[in-house]
């Protein structure tokens, strides 16, 4: 398994496995509920600049606000709401994995 991604046989598509602080983010576990008042009030440039620094609860919040949005323009594509769903959860592990290379001039 390398990146988050299990290799799986007969020719269906490679099965999503986040790793541990992106699991517990998209499983709720991380800053739901309204338990970190603070990210809350965070602009998403801040929460980037956080996740950067490795900080789950940002991406948690960053999950929060924007799941849905994602979740929706997914399915408008992909017309499957599984492969919806692990479209959205590939791309927040992409964000959490990759959220040193986030450039606010390119935003």
């Amino acid at each position: 398994m390398a990146d988050g991604v299990a290799e799986t046989a007969g020719g269906h598509p490679p099965v999503f496995r986040p790793s541990d602080p992106v699991r517990s983010c998209l499983a709720g576990q991380v800053g739901s509920g309204g338990d970190n008042v603070e990210a809350v009030a965070l602009s998403d440039l801040e929460l980037v600049r956080r996740m950067v620094a490795g900080d789950a609860a940002a991406l948690a919040e960053n999950y929060r606000r924007h799941q849905r949005l994602a979740s929706s323009c997914a399915f408008r594509v992909l017309r499957d709401r599984a492969l919806s769903e692990d479209a959205v959860q590939e791309a927040f592990f992409d964000l959490w994995r990759d959220a040193a290379k986030f450039d606010p001039a390119q935003a």
